[in-house]
């Protein structure tokens, strides 16, 4: 072990000279200012470090770096800072090796590798094959510490026109938002939801026909980030590279659009694009809806001031070659009524739940029941209930469905009637509706609709007791036995009771009855309501003036009596 020791120390020191020797012929040959300069170097038990300065001063400068990075998209170049990770038996770690003017990285060992224009597995496959030939069995990592600033021009009757320096990796929407709404470009700062909601909200200027041109003109990459925001199309949304040119042009009222509506998710007018198909346009409506008719759609185009219809049946190569015109209204159909799948939902003690294929409007209660297989022995049939789904339809609001302050708008009622209307509306958010599936005829005559869900609840055979009875709880259902059986064994009413306000309420329908107007079935609830307290706090004050007005009647005819003495006492006197 000791002898190893020794053998490994006598290793790095060889390699450490080998490296120095390497670093100093590189500096002799090369006067650039990006040039790495020398490496500290420092040895530890089982690594070494190589730290460049130069590197490090870049990374110093505050430069907004991407928050990512797309290996095939981005090329490094030169003021790019890299970090390499050699492993194998003397591990080598590198940082801050910055890539000079002519696209060149020095890495140790094997001096200067040209990775100019390269993406980052081509400059780490390249490195690894300079390095094959001074190590055997060793493994590169190379990422991008610090990407280089690039500067683009952008151009156009434009808010901020002029120069951005931006840093590499920086995709077409950040340029266009700081030329339309902010007048520099901040990764670190720009929230990109914010910038999405900015663009989009931008009328005046083109998002879908932004040019980049680059080369001198020799290479063009449109942006389209309508379609970036829409659908995520990367490739609509271009990196910006030194040099590049963008062009925002104006719309205006009589720009062309086009637009996708019917049976899709978003509908869209948006402004038209040369390269538009079918499958595009879709795309950007975020797809079909589940109703829509996917084999045909319906163009309306006009021409010479004349409107025509076109049939289209989709197939697959049409969808991306059929040729949309300016103004085009692409509109997607949807099903046919008769082509439509419905169902309903059966929930609780049926023999069978599930959800069901239906007849919407058609199928009846008795009818979805029996696709269920019916109800088991412990089912309560007396409360079962339907939630009803009335979902938009088309992209139109149920006719069922109102707005409380619409309706407050036109009405008389008074303070008090609002405040009830709101408590019904947020009471009644499941718009929930009772059923007696005992009862053949209410089977017959409730209608299923589509996503309907019927609740079919367990028979618990008991009654619950509420309110003021001294012994409030659930007891066992007996069909012998009244409510005042029951209030009895709860071991009677409480003093605070009203004894003229006890209630039955239905299990199903939750409708509060008088026990002289329905039967006691398993599942009720029998209240017992209190008398109020300001009731008793009322009567409290009627007795007290009662008893000051008798007191005060008493004292008037009192008074009337002695006046009536004193005068006819008087009246005799005077006779005499």
């Amino acid at each position: 072990m000791h002898f190893y020791r020794i053998l490994l120390a006598l290793s790095s020191l060889i390699l450490l000279s080998f490296l120095l020797s390497k670093n100093g012929n590189a500096q002799n040959g090369q006067s650039d200012r990006f040039q790495p300069g020398t490496f500290q170097s420092i040895i530890g038990s089982d690594q070494i470090y190589f730290v460049d300065q130069v590197g490090l001063q870049l990374l110093d400068r505050q430069i907004p770096a991407s928050d990512y990075l797309e290996d095939e998209n981005f090329r490094l170049g030169p003021q790019d800072v890299l970090s390499v990770d050699i492993s194998g038996t003397v591990p080598i770690s590198a940082r801050g090796l910055a890539v000079n003017s002519q696209g060149q990285v020095y890495i140790p060992m094997v001096g200067n590798v040209d990775i100019n224009n390269l993406s980052i597995s081509e400059a780490r496959d390249r490195i690894e094959s300079a390095l094959a030939e001074e190590l055997n069995e060793f493994e590169v990592k190379l990422t991008v510490d610090r990407p280089r600033r690039v500067m683009v021009n952008v151009h156009g009757d434009i808010p901020y026109p002029g120069r951005y320096i931006v840093p590499a990796g920086t995709r077409l929407d950040a340029v266009v938002h700081a030329a339309l709404n902010t007048g520099s470009v901040d990764p670190n700062q720009v929230n990109p939801g914010e910038v999405e909601q900015a663009l989009l909200s931008s009328r005046n200027y083109s998002l879908r026909n932004v040019s980049v041109t680059r080369d001198g003109g020799a290479i063009r990459a449109d942006g389209d980030l309508i379609r970036y925001f829409r659908d995520g199309d990367t490739d609509s949304n271009p990196y910006l590279f030194s040099g590049d040119q963008v062009r925002i042009p104006r719309v205006s009222e009589t720009s062309p659009t086009i637009s996708i509506s019917g049976a899709v998710y978003s509908a869209h007018q948006l402004e038209y694009q040369q390269a538009d198909n079918i499958e595009r346009l879709i795309s950007m409506a975020g797809g079909y809806l589940e109703e829509a008719d996917q084999s045909r759609v319906v163009i309306h185009r006009t021409e010479d001031q004349q409107t025509s219809r076109l049939d289209l049946e989709l197939t697959d190569e049409n969808r991306q070659d059929f040729e949309l015109y300016p103004n085009d209204r692409v509109v997607i159909p949807y099903l046919e009524e008769d082509a439509r799948s419905y169902s309903a939902w059966v929930y609780g003690e049926a023999i069978l739940p599930g959800n069901f294929p239906i007849q919407d409007r058609q199928t009846t209660l008795r009818e979805l029941l029996e696709t269920a297989g019916g109800m088991t022995r412990s089912a309560l049939g007396e409360s079962a209930y339907i939630v009803r789904s009335p979902v938009q339809t088309r992209n139109v609001r149920p006719s069922i469905d109102f707005n409380v302050a619409e309706l407050q708008r036109t009405s008389d009622q008074l303070a008090q009637g609002f405040e009830y209307l709101q408590q019904e509306d947020q009471l009644n958010t499941e718009n929930r509706v009772h059923v007696d599936l005992t009862d053949p005829d209410e089977l017959e005559q409730t209608v299923i609709n589509d996503g309907d869900r019927l609740f079919i609840p367990k028979d618990f055979n008991s009654v619950v007791l509420y309110g003021q009875v001294n012994n409030p709880g659930t007891y066992s259902f007996n069909e012998s036995m009244g409510v005042q059986d029951y209030l009895q064994q709860a071991g009677g009413m409480t003093i605070a009771a009203d004894t003229e306000r006890v209630f039955i309420i239905k299990s199903g329908s939750r409708a509060w009855k008088n026990p002289d107007e329905t039967r006691l079935q398993s599942g009720d609830i029998i209240y017992v309501d209190r008398v109020p307290y300001d009731e008793l706090q009322a009567s409290r004050s009627y007795d007290i003036q009662l008893r000051n007005l008798r007191r005060s009647n008493l004292q008037l005819v009192l008074t009337t009596v002695s006046t009536i003495t004193a005068v006819v006492t008087t009246y005799v006197a005077i006779r005499r």
